[in-house]
């Protein structure tokens, strides 16, 4: 697994090259446009559907899915026919009129924000600062939210595939700057492309060998795609995990507008399953790999019942970085307090926590000082299902082009994915922060005490998972520098999806 830029194929020309203009098909008539803003301008021009003026109407990807299709189905002259039918009856237009539909794709949740999109570049510091400081508003509702779901009578969801309800992170959340949550909602899937595609692909090219007359188990919590998905590839049956009621019935309208139906069966719990062998798992298992988490359940039943995961491998590589004190002061405390009293045990915890965040979104505030990954172990889900690796001495190149000296601020954790590789077609895809963006955040530990090298430099060191919460590290540049020890934690796996109704 070399490269992961774009959607690869070990043994075929399967790609996905992010940089290709879309086709963006008019509702009303056949006129094609290549860009979103093209897109809204000519129905706005020629047909009078103003859509940008009702922003509410599309706050969410299921509506905009209901409302393509429903348009592009019934050719009606009025947009706002579709303002008369139901929630319930828009489910029926969940099945894609057009193949490959690239309107469809489009993020209305951003391109209605009723402001003006700037790209990663154009922001400044500031803006980011703003941003950050709006999403951990928003976890701390969503905290709220939560405890008030707990606490109340009933909880729909229990948060786990076996049925027992974990308990709710306790302290602050560190803010997570990412268009995609840690408790990813199913609809998240639509927007993560990256992803969404390579499970399509490998699928799709893979359909006679690994899923006709299967019996397939789908853990990913992902509202039904990924459900439908293997159906189509000829799964026999495919068993959904899903607890929460409001999404097992999405799952279930999926399944019927795409004629899957009797193929596709919702169950609360993966105890629920009426199998003694499973011969297919879809186990999103990349976002939980390096977030405190018990999965000792699922890798029970891997090793016991299962005949092939998807996915199944990954690399876990690490790289040297420079990220700007913009970025970092989201996370870390300064270290002179403006209360009047010694926080400086605070702003220890703060440096021993590893975080998680979408570098990918920063452009030039983050510096990748490592050309080359340091890949520290390889997973393998099938062989050996564990979240625990012991690497007991790594080396990082810091080869970055950037002229001497450097400053290594932060180390980044991130995967290369691959589907599998003893499939015929291998479909791989990366989290890398020089990749396109994912759901998979990156995972971040910020140096207390910042390493100066210069090009050519290594840093050595060695880095343990002992238990699901903690990593132990220990880096040393030189021999002259007393060398650095930590005992880091991970951050909790967040329940914003799996303990709401």
């Amino acid at each position: 697994m070399d490269e992961y830029d774009s959607l690869s194929s070990s043994d075929s020309e399967i790609e996905m090259d992010e940089g290709e203009l879309e086709d963006y098909q008019c509702f009303v008539c056949d006129n094609v446009t290549h860009s979103t803003t093209e897109f809204f301008d000519h129905l706005s021009n020629n047909h009078d559907w103003n859509l940008k003026k009702e922003p509410n109407l599309f706050a969410d990807q299921y509506t905009w899915i209901c409302f393509v299709n429903w348009a592009r189905l019934k050719k009606s002259q009025q947009w706002r026919d579709f303002l008369s039918i139901s929630k319930d009856d828009r489910l029926a237009f969940l099945k894609p009129v057009i193949d490959g539909d690239a309107v469809l794709m489009i993020d209305v949740e951003s391109f209605f924000g009723g402001s003006e999109v700037l790209s990663d570049d154009e922001k400044t510091p500031e803006q980011l600062r703003e941003e950050n400081e709006n999403l951990l508003f928003q976890l701390t509702k969503c905290k709220q939210m939560i405890a008030e779901l707990v606490s109340g009578p009933a909880n729909d969801r229990s948060g786990s595939f076996f049925g027992s309800a974990p308990p709710v992170p306790s302290g602050d959340m560190p803010p997570s700057p990412s268009m995609f949550s840690s408790g990813v909602l199913p609809t998240q899937y639509l927007l993560d492309r990256t992803t969404l595609s390579a499970f399509r692909q490998f699928m799709l090219h893979n359909s006679r060998d690994c899923f006709a007359g299967k019996t397939v188990v789908n853990l990913c919590q992902d509202g039904g795609i990924l459900s439908v998905f293997a159906a189509h590839a000829g799964a026999s049956r495919v068993l959904a995990i899903e607890s929460s009621r409001r999404f097992s019935e999405v799952v279930k309208s999926m399944s019927k507008a795409n004629g899957f139906e009797s193929t596709v069966e919702v169950l609360e719990s993966l105890s629920n399953v009426p199998l003694a062998r499973v011969d297919v798992v879809l186990w999103n298992w990349l976002s939980d790999c390096l977030l405190e988490t018990d999965e000792s359940q699922i890798f029970s039943l891997i090793r016991s019942r299962v005949g092939r995961i998807y996915p199944r491998q990954a690399t876990l590589n690490l790289v040297g970085a420079c990220i700007s004190s913009e970025i970092k002061d989201a996370f870390i405390p300064p270290s002179t307090s403006s209360v009047g009293f010694d926080t400086s045990p605070l702003v220890d915890a703060a440096y021993n926590n590893v975080y998680s965040i979408c570098l990918s979104s920063y452009g030039e505030f983050v510096q990748i000082l490592s050309e080359k990954p340091t890949v520290l172990v390889s997973l393998d889900m099938l062989q050996n299902p564990t979240f625990l690796f012991d690497v007991p001495d790594f080396s990082i190149l810091l080869d970055s082009k950037k002229s001497s000296p450097l400053e290594v601020n932060a180390l980044v954790l991130y995967l290369d994915c691959e589907m599998d590789c003893d499939a015929p077609f291998s479909v791989c895809f990366s989290t890398s922060p020089q990749a396109n963006a994912t759901r998979f955040n990156q995972s971040v530990i910020f140096l207390k005490r910042p390493i100066s090298v210069s090009s050519g430099d290594q840093i050595r060191g060695s880095l343990t998972r002992p238990a699901s919460s903690t990593l132990l590290l220990t880096l040393r540049h030189n021999a002259s520098q007393e060398p650095i020890a930590a005992t880091l934690f991970l951050p909790g796996k967040t329940h914003l999806y799996s303990q709401t109704t």
